[in-house]
């Protein structure tokens, strides 16, 4: 088996304040197109409650559900009743926001991926592997980029520390372009 023919999701690492929100953005890096997934995500210590999923532009006119277990974790199931598919790149294709608990001192939530199934058009496993990821919990106030318009925008962040990019996601979005770049998010 070629290694480069693997997919890998990473659910990436973020900081959230302390009885805030946090947004998780399920990455891919897909060889392959995908026509449906699942995830089974534990958040260890439970210090997360999952309040919605959603999809990204890559996997716009997906249906989505999820369900959280009684042990905290929460399943994530995605399809397209149409047959559309998510097209081989790499990019979020889902979100997931979070409740985040009341903590009195500095936590770190280990977003462990227990289970997942990335299928293909046809019903086929597509071969993958996952990296785990974190939520560092604050009782302070969060830095990072606090500009909506740039590529790191951090929507946790309550101080700007003037980390903005501007630059790294700019590229051709349109995927039939010959400069088309797949981790481009702005065009």
């Amino acid at each position: 088996t070629d290694p480069g023919d693997f997919s890998v999701v990473d659910l990436g690492t973020y900081t959230a304040q302390s009885g805030n929100q946090v947004t998780i953005s399920l990455d891919v890096d897909n060889q392959f197109e995908v026509a449906g997934f699942q995830f089974w995500i534990e958040d260890s210590p439970d210090l997360l409650t999952t309040l919605s999923a959603s999809t990204t532009p890559r996997s716009e006119g997906f249906t989505l559900d999820f369900n959280e277990q009684p042990d905290g974790s929460v399943i994530v199931v995605g399809f397209n009743l149409t047959g559309g598919v998510i097209s081989v790149g790499s990019g979020p294709i889902l979100d997931l926001n979070y409740q985040v608990a009341v903590v009195t001192d500095q936590q770190t939530v280990n977003l462990n991926m227990l289970e997942f199934y990335l299928g293909d058009s046809v019903g086929g496993q597509i071969p993958a592997f996952s990296e785990n990821g974190s939520v560092i919990i604050t009782t302070g106030p969060v830095s990072g980029c606090t500009d909506e318009n740039a590529c790191n925008y951090n929507p946790a962040a309550t101080i700007d520390d003037g980390s903005c990019d501007f630059d790294s996601c700019v590229g051709c979005t349109d995927s039939d372009a010959t400069n088309y770049n797949p981790d481009a998010t702005i065009d």
